[in-house]
């Protein structure tokens, strides 16, 4: 059996490694010898006792990606087994939460740190699995993991999407991967409503699963409300508007594909709905007085670098749309920016309400849904927030 190559924690800084954080920075080693990109790896504590395994990059601020840990036994100092068994857990976590079932098949399969396997995503839609890669290691097992997933999902596709940005910061200088391309958009179903998505082109995998839970409240309390989402993209929250009994839904994106996309969608459900592509900030700014107000911008803050800047576009925003809110009306305000804390998002809900001489009260607050799991020991897997307030 071929040796592990050992990395080594410094004196105090192993203890979130023992509980759970994927992510070893270089700062916390003590010694990582001559490994290469890619390399499987045994981390060691300062006393010489195993804490886990993973993959090693000498290029990345990520040091080495934790996949398994010795606590869970010696098989797990395999490569192979390691993988196949994150990938097992992730589907039996799926078959408790009921997904895929009759009304939805659409769901996040796969969550990077939240599943143990970082730097990869992976969403089942439809009759495809669509794979977002954001780490090195993956791009060099692709073919392992693929061979995986075929094999608990046989009828299924798998479409590839490398994140280059990302990639690049990871030091990834290899060739980028290009799944065959499929000749037209694929329909989902998500809780009875039937999508039309782009899996190749369209952001992220080309389906925002993390909202299928908001989308449904969204549903349960738009009865008879003048309806506007704000940020649309496909038509997620406005579809559910429209099914919940809105007497009048407005989509609004920038996005002529995400608008194209969204009326089809209204169409395929037969649903009654006006899109238009328009910035959010100058449709709140004109709208009518509304009874129900989503908000769901794209990621502001894709960094800490970013979060001043973000916080003002978050702030002018949720002004714009309470001054749209007729009086006694609701808002779904939503910040899928990592580097933005619930706490600081509610305090510049906060600050919006006392800029527009409002008074809010909190209904309720939310994160991604259940298929989105977080290691406890890992903060930053959690981005999605969000708050229905009523005005």
């Amino acid at each position: 059996m071929k040796t592990i190559p050992i990395i080594t924690i410094k004196p105090g800084f192993s203890k979130p490694f023992w509980a759970g954080n994927p992510l070893v920075y270089p700062k916390a080693i003590e010694n990582e010898g001559k490994l290469n990109l890619g390399d499987w790896v045994c981390v060691n504590d300062a006393k010489h006792v195993p804490i886990a395994y993973g993959f090693y990059n000498p290029h990345s601020m990520y040091r080495v990606r934790l996949i398994a840990w010795a606590n869970e036994g010696k098989q797990f100092s395999d490569l192979k087994t390691a993988v196949a068994r994150r990938i097992q857990d992730a589907i039996a976590l799926r078959q408790m939460l009921n997904l895929p079932n009759e009304l939805t098949n659409a769901y996040r399969l796969i969550n990077s740190e939240g599943d143990k396997l970082s730097g990869l995503t992976v969403d089942v839609l439809g009759d495809y699995l669509v794979a977002q890669v954001t780490a090195s290691y993956v791009m060099q097992q692709k073919d392992l993991i693929e061979e995986l997933l075929s094999t608990q999902f046989l009828n299924k596709k798998i479409i590839w999407r490398a994140h280059e940005k990302s990639l690049q910061q990871d030091g990834w200088m290899g060739d980028k991967f290009s799944s065959e391309s499929i000749s037209e958009n694929i329909t989902i179903k998500e809780n009875g409503i039937l999508y039309q998505i782009d899996p190749q082109e369209g952001q992220k995998t080309g389906f925002y699963c993390d909202q299928r839970e908001t989308r449904l409240l969204v549903r349960s309390i738009a009865k008879n409300k003048k309806v506007l989402d704000a940020c649309c993209f496909n038509g997620g929250f406005a579809l559910n508007a429209a099914l919940g009994g809105a007497s009048v839904v407005t989509g609004v994106d920038t996005s002529n594909i995400a608008i194209t996309l969204a009326q089809e969608n209204a169409r395929t459900n037969n649903y009654k709905i006006n899109f238009i592509e328009q910035e959010a900030l100058k449709t709140l700014t004109e709208t009518k007085p509304m009874d129900l107000i989503i908000l769901d911008p794209p990621k502001l803050a894709p960094s800490h670098k970013h979060l001043n800047n973000a916080k003002r576009k978050y702030l002018q925003l949720n002004k714009a749309a309470l001054m749209a809110l007729a009086p006694g009306g609701y808002l779904l305000t939503c910040s899928c920016s990592q580097a933005m804390s619930l706490q600081d998002f509610t305090q510049i809900l906060l600050d919006a309400g006392l800029a527009c001489n409002k008074n809010i009260q909190i209904i309720k607050t939310g994160f991604a849904g259940p298929d989105h799991p977080q290691a406890l020991a890992f903060s930053h897997g959690s981005y999605l927030k969000w708050l229905l307030v009523r005005v």
